[in-house]
C-alpha cells in the first residue's frame, strides 16, 4: 500500500480514512514517513463499534474518550491532517441536537483548529432535507463562540481549499457514480 499512499502524496491527492484503535501506530508512521500527504480522519475521529452497524443498517461508532482523545492529539501533531464532523448519529448517546458531543467538538477545535475541520452531510444516513439543514445549524450550534470565518472554512471553505469540491459524486443515469470533473 505504501507506492499508493506515496503516488497520492505527490499527486497532491487526500486520503480519507477511518480507522480503528489498533491502526493508530501504524497512522503515526504514516504521516511520519508522508508529512505532506493530505489526510481527512471521518467521523469526528470515532471508530467503529465491535457489531459495527444499528438495526436500520446504520454505523454504529465509539464515542471518542481518554486513550482515542490521546490518539487524536497525535495526530493533530501532523499539520496536514484533518477530521470532519460527521456522524453525530453514530456516536452520540442522544437524540439530536447531541449535546453529549459538544465537548468532543470543542476538543477537536482545540487541538485541529477551524482551519482543519471540515463539515460533512453524511450522505445517505442523514435523511431528509430538514435532517441536513438540522446538520447545518448543529456546527453553529455546538461552536457558539466561532467566528464566522472559522464557520465559513468548517462549512465548506476547508474542503474547497483541498479540493474536494471538484470530486463532488454525482449519479450515472445508469445507477453507477461518477465524479464531476472525470468526464
Amino acid at each position: 500500500m505504501f507506492p499508493i499512499l506515496r503516488a497520492l502524496a505527490h499527486h497532491g491527492k487526500v486520503l480519507w480514512i477511518f480507522t480503528g484503535i489498533d491502526q493508530h501506530r501504524l497512522l503515526l508512521r504514516l504521516l511520519d514517513e508522508l508529512p505532506v500527504l493530505a489526510s481527512v480522519l471521518n467521523h469526528m475521529g470515532a471508530v467503529p463499534l465491535a457489531d459495527g452497524v444499528s438495526a436500520e443498517g446504520r454505523p454504529r461508532l465509539v464515542f471518542p474518550t481518554g486513550g482515542r482523545r490521546r490518539q487524536l492529539r497525535e495526530l493533530a501533531a501532523h499539520p496536514e491532517m484533518r477530521v470532519i464532523l460527521s456522524g453525530q448519529y453514530a456516536i452520540s448517546n442522544q437524540k439530536f441536537p447531541y449535546s453529549d458531543l459538544r465537548s468532543h467538538t470543542d476538543f477537536l477545535l482545540t487541538e485541529f483548529g477551524p482551519d482543519r475541520l471540515l463539515w460533512g452531510s453524511d450522505y445517505p444516513f442523514v435523511g431528509s432535507a430538514e435532517a441536513y439543514g438540522e446538520q447545518l445549524a448543529w456546527v453553529r450550534w455546538v461552536l457558539p463562540g466561532a467566528s464566522e470565518r472559522e464557520l465559513s472554512a468548517i462549512l465548506g471553505g476547508n474542503a474547497r481549499r483541498l479540493g474536494a469540491s471538484e470530486r463532488v459524486p454525482s449519479i450515472d443515469p445508469e445507477g453507477g457514480h461518477r465524479f464531476r470533473g472525470d468526464e
